[in-house]
């Protein structure tokens, strides 16, 4: 059984980014059936208007989960610093086997993914008071629902994909029984805010739906 929330597509397959294993699934079988599941989903009638219903279940833990948050992403870019501190030590000591040109692209990416984090960080700390940031996430989500329909037909491969991985929690191959099991989101992570909290509530049927589609 395979299970991964960062799945892709690779040379018309999709591919689990953790462990490097191709799964023999035709790639327009799986994302019409990842598309269908998220329309399905969001074709509910009364998920526009119990939207702040369950943004209020969602945030109720607010305060405590932002604090959370901030201090995983502090502790994230202090591991980052520290990687990076190493890394410049070895170009410094210009220590036997090193390749520069290695250590200079990963020095990159580390700097690439401590950006991102002090984004993140930024945000949690900039955010306006609860009741403003609630009636913006509320009009973010009900726009995104309202618009997804004409945002798919016009996005491109990468824009669809960032489109369905702000509605899909999970997938699952199970090859035993010859199914995929996917999850979808009832809220849609249209803020990393909004992504890290769906994630604290997984299989929780009040914020997912579950499907199943036979290989």
């Amino acid at each position: 059984m395979h299970s991964w929330p960062g799945w892709t597509f690779e040379e018309g397959q999709w591919k689990n980014k953790r462990v490097c294993t191709y799964l023999a699934i035709p790639k327009d079988r799986l994302e019409n059936f990842a598309i269908n599941a998220v329309r399905d989903t969001l074709a509910d009638t009364t998920t526009v208007s119990k939207i702040e219903e369950k943004l209020q279940l969602l945030l109720h833990r607010e305060p405590h989960d932002r604090k959370n948050a901030l201090q995983s992403f502090e502790q994230a870019i202090d591991e980052n610093r520290r990687k990076q501190q190493n890394l410049i030590q070895v170009l410094e000591l210009r220590k036997a086997g090193s390749d520069p040109k290695a250590v200079l692209d990963r020095l990159e990416e580390l700097e690439n993914e401590k950006q991102e984090l002090e984004t993140r960080i930024l945000s949690l700390q900039t955010q306006k008071a609860a009741d403003s940031h609630f009636l913006d996430s509320s009009r973010e989500i009900a726009n995104f629902i309202l618009n997804f329909e004409d945002d798919l037909n016009s996005s491109d491969p990468f824009q669809k994909k960032a489109l369905l991985k702000k509605c899909i929690s999970d997938i699952v191959v199970d090859r035993a029984q010859n199914v995929i099991h996917l999850s979808t989101r009832i809220l849609p992570a249209v803020t990393p805010e909004l992504e890290y909290l769906l994630q604290k509530q997984k299989a929780v049927a009040t914020f997912e739906k579950s499907f199943e589609f036979s290989l």
